[in-house]
């Protein structure tokens, strides 16, 4: 009885490493598809090719030739199970490497935390949980603690490094879990990089950040709008300040708007500058989105009067042939005007009291230009810690071309801004964020602009007391002699 017992445990236990083997290389290429990490051009050139010589008998060649011709599948039904995996072959065999190598990594880390000293107090070492992709260049490293505090995973950190060799980012302690997790990337993407080279960017262009071997940059005619996320005091109003400088210095026709219905000190580096108008309370900020809505709605009526489908297209016509539809060239010589929201949630969360109508009011231009802004030059970036359907309208956020979200709290927050749990992922590093753009999806360092530097760089665009006096209250610029100056700033 018990020896019957032990046979149908033993059965089972086979039968279970069978299937744990062959789940092990599907999950590899599952995850490898998801994360866009596996070489799928190469996987399929070599399915095809071994498909093909199948085609042309060769397979069965090889088999004679060894002289195991009898196991060659003859039967129509494991003939075709056959094909099949050699025309998925290259993904298979991938995934076959992967689980190897990651037995290596098990085996080297083993090594490794015996010689950084990595033990607990009854002698067990960090047990493996798993190493993932995060994208094409970063990875994280879930290890069981089993007891070892985090502080001695941070004093073995160039030991690993070195015996790894590999550039880890940020070890962080999980304790509701007793797991650590440690960031890591076989190049250095570096914790803190200034923001330079600001005045000589292309027009229209905005630097996005750095990855860990190139710099992003973003056009507003591909990128109109944004969204800007993550916890407070990670990066979201210094990335907004150095985006804001960056437009402004290689724009001069552009105009802005900036809005912080927090505390109103994060623009405060633009405050009194030529072609920036800056608001820090409700009233003020509903009004100068009215004036922006009645500037649209006449762009608008230009660019359908002009038979055009957008302010590039106006760009192209001629005086002339502006004259002959009935519309004055001087009207349509207007530059980009870019609207920054810091925090919008604030705007978005009164829903009663005598503020509540205006805010409805300002919450309706901001969707009109979210749905419309691109064709009129009209430009959205809005801040938000969390970017729900109670701190953002989710028309608006439907509209948004882009985000860039810093680290997130927990999982669920992460996939309401990015639709993944990459933002949660994240190691806590001020700047550090995942740079979304279409299916694009980065990790970044955001370049860094302290408040004393934007003010130096902005000093020469101050207005003076008397300049401020006669300001007027559009902000428009004087109009220049050719239309296209102004729009025509792709190439």
């Amino acid at each position: 009885m018990l020896e019957a017992k032990k046979q149908k445990k033993d059965i089972f236990d086979t039968i279970f490493l069978i299937m744990k083997g062959l789940y092990a290389p599907v999950h590899e290429v599952y995850t490898g598809l998801k994360l866009k990490t596996i070489p799928v051009e190469a996987c399929m050139i070599f399915g095809v090719v071994s498909y093909v010589c199948i085609l042309l008998g060769l397979h069965e060649w090889t088999f004679q030739l060894l002289k195991v011709g009898q196991i060659y599948p003859e039967r129509l039904f494991w003939f075709h199970v056959y094909n099949n995996f050699w025309l998925f072959s290259g993904f298979i065999f991938w995934g076959i490497i992967q689980v190897a190598l990651r037995r290596k990594l098990v085996n080297t880390l083993t090594e490794v935390f015996i010689n950084a000293g990595l033990k607990s107090g009854l002698g067990k070492l960090p047990g493996f949980i798993s190493d993932r992709a995060l994208d094409s260049e970063a990875r994280k490293l879930t290890l069981l603690k089993n007891q070892i505090p985090v502080k001695s995973f941070e004093a073995a950190k160039d030991v690993l490094e070195g015996a790894l060799q590999v550039h880890i980012d940020a070890i962080e302690d999980r304790k509701e879990k007793g797991t650590v997790d440690i960031f890591y990337a076989h190049t250095e993407l570096k914790r803190l990089i200034k923001a330079t080279g600001l005045d000589s960017l292309k027009p229209n262009t905005y630097v996005v950040g750095h990855t860990r071997s190139k710099v992003i940059t973003a056009h507003l005619g591909k990128v109109p709008h944004l969204m800007v996320v993550g916890q407070t005091d990670m990066g979201k109003s210094t990335f907004l300040r150095q985006a804001i400088v960056g437009l402004y210095l290689n724009n001069p026709r552009m105009t802005f708007t900036l809005v912080d219905l927090k505390e109103g000190l994060e623009f405060q580096a633009f405050e009194n500058t030529k072609r920036i108008e800056v608001y820090d309370e409700l009233d003020g900020t509903v009004t100068a989105l009215s004036k922006v809505h009645e500037k649209l709605m006449h762009r608008m009526k230009l660019i359908k009067q002009a038979k055009c489908k957008d302010i590039q297209e106006l760009a192209l016509k001629s005086h002339s042939d502006l004259k002959d539809l009935g519309v004055d060239p001087k009207e349509c010589q207007f530059g980009r005007h870019i609207i920054v929201v810091d925090e919008v949630a604030e705007m978005f969360l009164i829903k009663k009291g005598s503020a509540a109508e205006r805010v409805q009011e300002a919450r309706r231009v901001i969707d009109k230009i979210a749905r419309q802004g691109r064709a009129a030059g009209f430009h959205l970036m809005l801040a938000t810690q969390r970017p729900d359907v109670k701190s953002m309208d989710p028309r608006v956020k439907s509209n948004l071309a882009a985000t860039m979200c810093y680290p997130m709290r927990d999982i669920t927050s992460s996939v309401t801004a990015i639709n993944s749990r990459r933002a949660f992922d994240l190691p806590t590093i001020k700047g550090r964020a995942i740079w979304q753009c279409g299916y694009d999806c980065h990790e970044i360092q955001t370049g860094f602009l302290d408040k004393s530097e934007a003010e130096e760089i902005m000093q020469p665009y101050v207005l003076s007391k008397k300049e401020i006096k006669k300001e007027d209250s559009s902000c428009e610029v004087e109009p220049s002699q050719n239309v296209a100056e102004v729009i025509l700033d792709e190439g």
